[in-house]
């Protein structure tokens, strides 16, 4: 188990140019979302029938949550492995697509000016714990 910490000098690309990419790539998949009827939110598919697209959602929105999280208190550790995992996303479309539009502007409001603060990771690189 591992931590680190990404420099501030060592930030080349602009913040704001981050969330921008990463707002595009949410608002892409809100529209999905719209889209998309509920009954295929929730259908397995795949060889083995394992892949769900609402688990796929909500590991998306799990993941940037623990961002969101960390980055709110100076000095917590983003650990990605011991995320608040909310079931229930995997089932409702609406609900993920609600949580994403969240997402998306906590994400611009926290980041959308150019943002300093250091973030310290936990981070699994041996693949042991």
């Amino acid at each position: 188990m591992n931590t680190m910490t990404q420099p501030v000098s060592d930030t080349r690309r602009d913040v704001s140019d981050i969330v921008e990419e990463n707002a595009h790539a949410i608002g892409q998949l809100i529209d999905l979302l719209q889209a998309l009827p509920g009954n295929l939110y929730r259908q397995s598919f795949g060889h083995r029938k394992q892949h769900v697209i609402g688990k796929h959602v909500r590991h998306i929105i799990d993941h940037y949550s623990a961002l969101l999280s960390a980055t709110d208190c100076p000095g917590a550790l983003l650990d990605y492995e011991n995320r608040n995992r909310d079931l229930s996303l995997e089932t409702d479309r609406r609900t993920g697509g609600h949580r994403l539009s969240g997402i998306l502007r906590e994400l611009r409001n926290r980041f959308g000016t150019e943002y300093r603060n250091e973030l310290a990771m936990l981070h699994n690189s041996d693949g042991k714990w």
